[in-house]
């Protein structure tokens, strides 16, 4: 059933949202200079989780990660604690998390559903309120959308959104 709901999303322009990988940026800690991470050093959660440095160190010991894998499972909470796989040299195997998010799994057939119904019944119309609504919807783990239109003045439009299936409801900065 799956394939064959794709197939009708896709005569009205719509995909099915792919699973991302939830990503952000930690802080490392050293016992004396700072000593550049090499991009592509493993970081692991206490239930598991892997991620890799993506960046360059920062003069703070900052430096951006990505999770190994696409799901929520790879969103921590801001200061939660990531370990090295493998110790380096003159850092502190405890690293904090300054945040991570933006991981979601891949659509189900209930939201595609959802979409590709609002979709035949709500035409696109240039920028109307309801497109609004569903271009928020194509984003990969937003679930529910409002648009405001003259909110912030004439010519503005604000949209709202939240993600149920992460574990705030609320977008982090990831997300926007």
């Amino acid at each position: 059933e799956s394939d064959y709901l794709d197939r009708w999303a896709s005569i009205y322009g719509l995909t099915r949202k792919k699973a991302t990988k939830a990503s952000g940026e930690v802080i490392f800690r050293f016992s004396a200079d700072l000593v550049n991470i090499p991009e592509g050093t493993i970081l692991q959660s206490d239930d598991g989780i892997q991620y890799k440095t993506t960046g360059p160190t920062a003069s703070n010991g900052s430096t951006s990660v990505e999770a190994l894998n696409e799901g929520i499972s790879g969103n921590q909470l801001e200061d939660d604690v990531l370990t090295l796989v493998s110790p380096i040299s003159g850092v502190y195997s405890e690293v904090t998390i300054i945040k991570l998010g933006g991981g979601s799994e891949a659509e189900a057939d209930e939201s595609l559903r959802a979409r590709l119904l609002s979709r035949v019944r709500e035409t696109p119309h240039g920028g109307t309120e309801s497109d609004y609504v569903q271009w928020a919807l194509e984003v990969p783990g937003v679930t529910r959308a409002w648009a405001f239109p003259k909110e912030e003045g004439e010519g503005t439009v604000t949209v709202r959104f939240v993600c149920d299936g992460m574990d705030e409801i609320i977008p982090d900065k990831a997300m926007l």
